[in-house]
């Protein structure tokens, strides 16, 4: 699934995420963008199926690969 591993002070490189399930909010009133990135897919114990599940749906979206 994931190429990445988790390791010490790592973030998405796309949003900049410290935590997998974590999803930093946009600037325009706070909305959330769900991030695509597969640093978001990452397994942990707070990053569950349904925090992973919006990210697969807008990768499938995006036409990018689980």
């Amino acid at each position: 699934m994931s190429t990445y591993a988790l390791r010490p002070n790592y973030r998405c490189p796309t949003c900049n995420s410290r935590d997998p399930h974590l999803h930093p909010a946009t600037a325009f009133e706070g909305e959330v963008e769900v991030c695509a990135d597969e640093y978001h897919l990452i397994p942990t114990a707070s990053n569950t199926e349904a925090h992973r599940k919006p990210v697969l749906e807008k990768r499938a979206a995006k036409g990018l690969t689980p």
